[in-house]
């Protein structure tokens, strides 16, 4: 992969990932930090669902987050934003500077080891975490109504000795497939549902 471009679907590259993140470390710095850690994110998602094989919503998300948290010693300040200029990246780490600033040591408090912090071969190695999946609401919509077709086939399976009278929502979430950490994650519809009220056969009242 090209560290210089962005992954498809994705706004940011690698790259420019990794310059936040050293911006964002040399301002806390400036500021007179001991210590400083930094993440940054984006992510993108598509839900959609059904009823009863009809379109009932589809609803995409963007988002991106920059955090940082700032040590003083032992004290720790947190914030993030979602702007990633660099006006707000000097707000953002004031923020969490102050925040140090005001707050009572923490004797836990502290970025880990030199030792327990992955390589920069371990940090490079390929994990196969990230597997992106190109699909539009349309292609979505039919993997939810056959879903939805196949749960209820199944349970009408299951309750064969009885004749039903049911109630059958569906509604498809979004899973995360993947988190490649730098470049964010995607989320990708999936399909689940909530099984329908079943009722056997009256019981026999007479004495």
């Amino acid at each position: 992969m090209n560290d210089s471009r962005a992954l498809r679907g994705f706004a940011y590259s690698p790259a420019q990932f990794q310059q936040l993140v050293d911006d964002t470390l040399a301002e806390a710095r400036r500021l007179g930090a001991s210590d400083a850690a930094a993440e940054v994110s984006e992510g993108s998602g598509l839900s959609v669902s059904v009823r009863l094989g009809e379109l009932e919503n589809v609803e995409r998300n963007r988002d991106k987050s920059l955090g940082v948290t700032v040590y003083l010693g032992q004290r720790r300040g947190n914030a993030s934003t979602s702007d990633f200029s660099a006006a707000a990246i000097e707000q953002t780490v004031r923020a969490a500077y102050d925040i140090a600033r005001f707050t009572a040591e923490d004797p836990a408090a502290g970025l880990p080891d030199a030792a327990d912090l992955a390589s920069p071969a371990e940090v490079a190695r390929d994990l196969a975490l990230f597997h992106p999946w190109s699909i539009s609401s349309e292609e979505a919509a039919v993997l939810a109504r056959a879903q939805e077709l196949r749960s209820m086939a199944e349970t009408l399976v299951k309750r064969a000795p009885y004749r039903p009278a049911f109630r059958f929502h569906h509604h498809t979430q979004p899973h995360p497939s993947a988190d490649d950490g730098a470049t964010g994650r995607r989320h990708l519809p999936g399909a689940g549902c909530r099984p329908p009220a079943l009722h056997g056969p009256p019981q026999d009242r007479r004495p």
